[in-house]
């Protein structure tokens, strides 16, 4: 979704009532704030004409705003900053962003199981293949066994779980700060669908790169969400959407070092990287990317 500016107005102007007509007549629309003015955007350029003569007639008196019903804090203007991103706290932010923070709730609770309770048996059953410890150390069952008996969430709930503090908290601050501008762009429906899509890619690229191994975490659909982005800054770019150039710099060259084997190098121990689940979920979010953004499957 691109957005076309309208019009600009001093910071103290009381925009409700315009909010309010732009809604009755179905004009999809946002009011930003940037260096202390308020300007009003439009989803579809070829309505920018009209909008613009909507605002002049209000300047002007000349709009009968409708009155049918009183005002009340849910038809004023959300506060956003530049970027169009609602200003506000816990609140706001769950209100406006419910699925992102739902997704890393889920992760931490995966962490808690995994990492400070270690729920053996409950890792078992949330994990891809299903496991049991002994001496050698864990006997993996065939996964076609469990999608057999239809433990089909197995192909999804790898993704929550998390192996330690750093783990969930770096995966985390990445969903928040891909997911929130997808959740905002586009329908909860094709969000959620997302999500689902890039995790379940994620780990069965993960799986077949690295079988009979206890893997997990939100990496996979970070970069799936990062594939998404990709692709929106090439062919459907939106302030929504912006992410600095920097951003994509560093996840890409994270993932080649994962990929070559140069984190293993400073990182001992860390063959436990899910280099598949990375490519697979980046793969995933290109393809997702380039289908919706490209209209064939459009927003709703």
């Amino acid at each position: 979704m691109n957005w076309f500016r309208v019009a600009d107005f001093p910071g103290g102007v009381d925009l409700g009532e315009l909010h309010r007509y732009f809604d009755r007549q179905g004009l999809v629309h946002r009011i930003t704030e940037s260096g202390g003015r308020q300007e009003l955007w439009i989803a579809n350029s070829s309505l920018v004409d009209d909008a613009k003569a909507f605002v002049e007639a209000w300047r002007q008196g000349k709009l009968q705003l409708p009155e049918d019903r009183p005002k009340d804090r849910s038809e004023q203007p959300q506060a956003q900053d530049p970027q169009g991103e609602p200003v506000g706290g816990v609140a706001t932010a769950a209100q406006t962003y419910p699925l992102t923070l739902i997704i890393i709730a889920l992760g931490v609770v995966g962490y808690l199981i995994l990492s400070v309770f270690s729920q053996t048996a409950w890792v078992s059953t949330l994990a891809f293949q299903q496991f049991r410890p002994t001496i050698a150390g864990l006997m993996f069952e065939p996964v076609t066994q469990a999608l057999q008996r239809g433990e089909l969430w197995r192909l999804l709930t790898p993704a929550f779980l998390h192996f330690n503090l750093l783990h969930i908290v770096f995966n985390g601050l990445w969903i928040w700060e891909f997911g929130r501008r997808l959740e905002r762009y586009f329908s909860w429906r094709i969000y959620l669908t997302l999500f689902i899509t890039v995790a379940i890619g994620a780990n069965i690229v993960q799986y077949l790169a690295a079988s009979d191994a206890l893997f997990g975490g939100l990496s996979g659909v970070v970069y799936g969400y990062l594939g998404v982005l990709l692709v929106a800054r090439r062919i459907a770019p939106s302030p929504l959407l912006a992410v600095p150039p920097g951003i994509f710099i560093f996840m890409l060259i994270w993932l080649a070092l994962g990929v070559f084997g140069v984190i293993d190098l400073f990182l001992p121990g860390s063959s436990a990287v899910g280099n598949g689940a990375h490519l697979g979920g980046l793969l995933f979010g290109l393809i997702f990317g380039y289908i919706f953004l490209r209209g064939k499957i459009k927003p709703d």
